[in-house]
């Protein structure tokens, strides 16, 4: 059983901290992918978003793979991805060598004129959800000379999964609604937070909770504790019926993701 020590949640707790700062969803993907490497080493990466629409993969943003190697895998070489059929929208983590035989999966097409010739023979990734729907995969790659994944790296993608899909649905929600129009944010949740009977402090913190302030960040920005923030928040929670900053941003931005 793999033990996580004080040092490893150092680790994931400075990695947490540095994703949440990030406010673009332009941004997220590719700082995502260099910061992580401080738990998971990798010679190459890619982070999918997942285009529920039309079923595929789409705005791709890779570490150490050229476009051209994307083009050639959504083009053609997904459909005969073998560890794709039996890893894909998958809730946990996983790695190649625990899901595929290499001694039958080497002599695959897939395997040699895809993984071989781009340098990849170990792989491991982790799909990211939000309300059971699939928002995008983050894969890693290790070449024949690198040692396999271990099963801490494992973990730590099991526990940074559900932070990760969070933070990536609020972004995904927050661009969809620029690109349909522009809003006065501001007016709207002034507006939804009198229907739901916000006091004003409330709805100063729900701006800043919308705009993405931490809770430190919420605090400093009104002179008042980290614990008020929290009691503010657990209030607003309440009387909108979210129990997370992300449905509260979509449910404040009239935001139906789903649609």
């Amino acid at each position: 059983m793999e033990v996580i020590t004080a040092e490893d949640w150092q680790l994931i707790h400075q990695f947490l901290i540095q994703v949440g700062s990030i406010d673009s969803f332009k941004d997220y993907k590719l700082k995502v992918l260099e910061l992580i490497k401080a738990l998971i080493a990798y010679d190459s990466s890619n982070f999918f978003v997942y285009n529920k629409l039309n079923s595929q993969f789409e705005k791709t943003t890779s570490v150490n793979v050229d476009s051209r190697v994307i083009d050639d895998y959504i083009n053609y070489f997904q459909y005969i991805d073998g560890l794709k059929e039996k890893t894909f929208n998958q809730p946990h983590p996983s790695k190649s060598t625990q899901v595929m035989d290499y001694s039958k999966w080497k002599k695959t097409e897939f395997f040699n004129d895809f993984l071989r010739v781009n340098g990849c023979y170990y792989l491991c990734g982790v799909d990211l959800h939000y309300n059971d729907q699939l928002l995008g995969t983050l894969s890693f790659y290790r070449d024949e000379h690198s040692p396999d994944f271990n099963l801490k790296e494992l973990l730590y993608l099991e526990l940074l999964r559900p932070h990760l899909s969070n933070q990536l649905h609020k972004l995904i929600v927050l661009e969809k609604r620029s690109e349909i129009e522009e809003v006065d944010y501001s007016k709207l949740i002034e507006i939804e937070g009198l229907l739901y009977k916000f006091s004003n402090r409330e709805i100063e913190v729900a701006k800043l909770v919308v705009s993405g302030l931490n809770n430190e960040e919420i605090a400093g920005e009104l002179f008042i504790s980290i614990n008020t923030v929290k009691k503010h928040l657990y209030s607003i929670f309440r009387k909108i019926g979210v129990n997370s900053r992300a449905q509260l941003t979509s449910k404040l931005l009239k935001i139906n993701f789903k649609n």
